[in-house]
């Protein structure tokens, strides 16, 4: 068992502690007679005890930081001038659907599980930060029509908020208050 520990044939878990015991259950005994005298034995159980840790370092470098740089480039749209609303809006949709397209890509590492795991909500808020600069764009190209001013100050303050929000969103997530 401890070779096994030292080995480590899971690749994305480490083993951290190993512990063996064995306990004689007396709830069933056993009635044998050993020299003429009757012994009660009861049934053996062993108990294995492994504590195991998930290597976090292979989700954090192969699908956090990749969603991270998409949705980033998603979000620096929001740098480009409100009055190129055709690059704005190429440039977002291009970061969702590349979001969506490597979602593909890592599906099979996740574990489907029944709930949402904090990776699972992790690439659910970037989704939806995907698509905020999409409809910042949608929504500035009407009001661009009657003050530019307007239009740049509004996106400004999306730009300050919502990457405050993002940051405060995900520490709720890998970070829960109890």
């Amino acid at each position: 068992l401890y070779k096994y520990m030292n080995r480590n044939f899971l690749q994305e878990w480490t083993v951290n502690n190993v512990k063996v015991s064995s306990e004689l259950v007396p709830d069933d005994p056993i009635k044998i007679k050993i020299d003429s005298i009757y012994e009660y034995w009861g049934l053996d159980t062993i108990t294995l005890e492994l504590e195991v840790e998930r290597n976090k370092l292979y989700y954090v470098s192969k699908i956090i930081l990749p969603v991270l740089l998409i949705l980033s480039v998603a979000w620096y749209v929001l740098w480009i001038p409100t009055d190129d609303i055709e690059s704005r809006l190429t440039t977002s949709i291009v970061a969702l659907l590349s979001l969506i397209a490597y979602n593909f890509v890592f599906q099979d590492v996740i574990p489907k599980l029944d709930i949402l795991t904090s990776l699972d909500k992790f690439i659910l808020l970037s989704y939806i930060f995907c698509a905020i600069p999409i409809f910042t764009t949608i929504r500035l190209s009407r009001t661009i029509e009657k003050s530019r001013k307007r239009s740049s100050y509004l996106n400004k303050i999306i730009r300050r908020w919502g990457l405050a929000i993002y940051v405060f969103g995900n520490l709720t997530i890998f970070y829960p208050v109890i």
